[in-house]
């Protein structure tokens, strides 16, 4: 796994980490710039494969034909893998373009994410937001709760209850 990789699976799940719009937000964003980022680089594979094969084949019928004697079917191939191979890499040039739109888009995002994580450290947390651990400790027949709440003085309050039959 590159080392790309291995960060953008940690800033994943950072935002996935708390629930906050903004997060969700650009995780998402994320989400459908990756996969549009992948959707190119199997474009830009599809049309290097159809490049090659038509400059491969244009070089076939270039050395193993002899121009001047060619038939009307083979001038016609021999116009065809022209500008199939000219199409074929303007459109690997447009796509590699592309895709390095891609990248920097993604890198952006991850910028943004970056910033967002690092600001959500650096605040204090919301009082609101705030979720007290509750602790059950079962002793016979009575589950004891530990739990604290934001009135309890000493961090906790004790509550027995009897378990029920």
């Amino acid at each position: 796994m590159s080392e790309r990789r291995k960060q953008a699976d940690f800033l994943k799940a950072l935002l996935a980490s708390d629930d906050r719009p903004e997060h969700r937000h650009l995780g998402e964003r994320l989400l459908l710039a990756e996969r549009d980022e992948r959707c190119m680089q199997r474009a830009c594979r599809l049309v290097a494969v159809v490049t090659f094969l038509a400059i491969a084949l244009l070089g076939y019928l270039m050395v193993l034909k002899v121009p001047n004697d060619m038939t009307h079917l083979a001038q016609t191939a021999f116009r065809f893998c022209q500008a199939l191979a000219l199409g074929s890499a303007m459109c690997l040039g447009v796509f590699i373009g592309l895709l390095f739109w891609h990248r920097a888009l993604i890198n952006r995002i991850f910028a943004d994410g970056r910033k967002l994580i690092t600001a959500a450290i650096q605040q204090p947390a919301d009082p609101t937001r705030t979720t007290f651990p509750t602790v059950v400790v079962h002793e016979g027949d009575t589950a004891v709760y530990h739990i604290r709440t934001p009135q309890s003085a000493h961090g906790a309050e004790i509550i027995s209850m009897p378990k029920a039959l």
